[in-house]
């Protein structure tokens, strides 16, 4: 990944391209139903990695729903040389070697990475920390899984230093309360973050405007600042690109302009 990567998200829920607001799955809003068109538009825009949700399996450990459209985005991707993340219910290796085998770049393991620790750190083992990536995703400074549905039973600060010992090398980090708000990243959640581990961070949640991405490269390049933040080296963005408030194209200038 480069220096700094603006990373669109495709959450996908029964074959839909949709947004939950702060992980409820009764406040859902529809915004497509052709995933494939979606991610055509975000390539052509210029981004080079598409990061995808399957809620279904998220919730359930259903990933049947999603299936068909997954592949078709694979397959368009493939032809961009883009690169595919995908999290939501990946709680096995049959999971990983599924889709690996199909093309994904990068599986996030969230729920699994907290409930099974000797599954994390076996997964690291044997795919390495390129393609393994931790999906932590917080509210009020605790770990929730489950499609956010449930408390994980950790503290952030205790978890992100005991994924680092287990191999880990890069997370993406969600507030949980900013999600969907289009309120701006938590800043202060991210330097909890960056100083309690060495992990390098894509951040996620409220990033909903070009002075957001602007909030993110200023804190990543504080030169004054405590902690390393040269470590914060992404941002996933959604409801705010479907509803223009942040215009891929735009997003990718900004980031540019400044970090080359």
């Amino acid at each position: 990944m480069k220096e700094f990567e603006l990373i669109p998200a495709v959450d996908l829920l029964d074959g839909k391209v949709v947004r939950l607001h702060q992980g409820r799955y009764d406040n859902v809003t529809v915004y497509g139903d052709d995933p494939v068109k979606q991610v055509r538009q975000f390539v052509d825009d210029g981004a080079k990695i598409i990061h995808i949700v399957d809620l279904n399996a998220a919730r359930n450990g259903d990933r049947s729903a999603n299936k068909s459209a997954l592949d078709s985005i694979l397959k368009i991707t493939g032809e961009f040389n883009g690169a595919i993340e995908i999290g939501g219910g990946i709680r096995g290796v049959d999971a990983l070697e599924d889709y690996f085998s199909r093309g994904v770049s990068r599986c996030i393991l969230g729920t699994a990475a907290v409930s099974d620790p000797e599954f994390l750190k076996a997964a690291l083992h044997k795919y390495g920390p390129e393609k393994i990536i931790v999906g932590v995703d917080a509210k009020d400074g605790r770990v929730k899984v489950a499609g956010w549905e449930k408390d994980g039973g950790v503290s952030v600060e205790d978890f992100l230093p005991a994924i680092e010992t287990a191999g880990a090398r890069e997370i993406i980090f969600t507030d949980i309360l900013t999600d969907g708000a289009m309120t701006g990243p938590s800043i202060l959640s991210l330097l909890n973050a960056v100083e309690v581990s060495d992990l390098r961070i894509i951040a996620s949640g409220g990033i909903s405007s070009p002075e957001d991405v602007q909030s993110l490269l200023d804190f990543k390049r504080d030169t004054d600042a405590k902690f390393k933040n040269e470590r914060i080296i992404g941002a996933i963005s959604g409801r705010a690109i479907y509803e223009g408030k942040l215009k891929v194209k735009e997003a990718f200038s900004l980031i540019h302009s400044q970090l080359g």
